[in-house]
């Protein structure tokens, strides 16, 4: 039988949802059992993910960001892909357990119905070309710097209480979580400013303004701005810790919560559900 993408996608998909049980079952363990398994099944899952998008990708001669469907799995992709480069180059394996949640949510959201409609999808040409995947990016480093932020506060919730011995020795330490996560941070907003230059830039050479009072354009630049706060209140007011880790954590929920709301709304993007 051959499977088509959204087939690899449902496997992989199963496979992310392995790895948030097993991630359960470490939990309820306290860390006390190996992570290896959780980490096949990241990886397993990140293989036949990887394969859909092939298949996409070779179906349509063009990099799979056209709609909400190829968006959200791609979205999805990158983030597997930090993992596995942090798990593999960085020994942040203990990454998996948070990171399979979020890869588990944003692929089964890809497989709703009507999220691949051929009616949403637009062409990609020239800059748009890279300015949708860069923008991306950005939103994979903010997601990888809320899953520190998360790592960071468990941590904390468990020196705080002196918990589990074990949980300690396979998380990062303390100080390098925070410091993961403020790369992460600074990478995504670089990202993103360089995703929204375009953006404007494509607008310009479309419509002859470099602003449109579009819903998308509004919230990308609360997005931005959000961000950069969070940045300048750690560089300049010495903002550490959990306020720095809740401060990330609530921007990517913020950005999770309200990116849908705002490609329905936005008359720009609404054809085509891309950042």
């Amino acid at each position: 039988m051959n499977l088509d993408e959204h087939g690899m996608m449902m496997i992989a998909t199963l496979i992310y949802g392995l790895a948030l049980v097993y991630s359960v079952f470490l939990w309820r363990k306290g860390f006390t059992r190996d992570d290896t398994i959780n980490v096949g099944f990241l990886v397993s899952g990140f293989l036949c993910h990887t394969i859909a998008l092939m298949i996409r990708a070779a179906e349509t001669q063009r990099c799979p960001i056209n709609n909400l469907f190829e968006v959200t799995m791609f979205t999805a992709w990158i983030i597997g892909f930090g993992f596995i480069i942090g798990a593999f180059w960085s020994n942040l394996r203990s990454f998996g357990v948070f990171i399979s949640p979020l890869v588990f949510s944003l692929s089964l959201m890809s497989l709703f119905p009507n999220v691949d409609s051929p009616v949403n999808s637009l062409e990609l040409r020239g800059w748009f070309i890279l300015h949708v995947p860069i923008i991306l990016l950005a939103y994979g480093s903010f997601a990888m710097a809320s899953v520190a932020s998360v790592m960071y506060l468990t941590h904390s919730h468990y020196l705080k209480y002196n918990k589990e011995l074990a949980f300690w020795v396979r998380l990062p330490s303390i100080s390098r979580l925070e410091h993961t996560s403020i790369i992460l941070l600074n990478a995504g907003v670089a990202l993103l400013t360089i995703g929204l230059a375009l953006g404007f830039f494509i607008l310009k050479i479309n419509s002859g303004k470099i602003m449109s009072a579009d819903a998308k354009i509004y919230w990308s630049l609360v997005v931005w701005v959000g961000y950069v706060i969070v940045l300048l209140l750690h560089w300049f007011s010495r903002i550490r810790g959990r306020y720095f880790a809740c401060l990330t954590l609530g921007m990517f929920l913020f950005v999770l919560t309200t990116f849908w709301g705002a490609n329905l709304l936005s008359d720009i993007h609404n054809a085509s559900p891309v950042p």
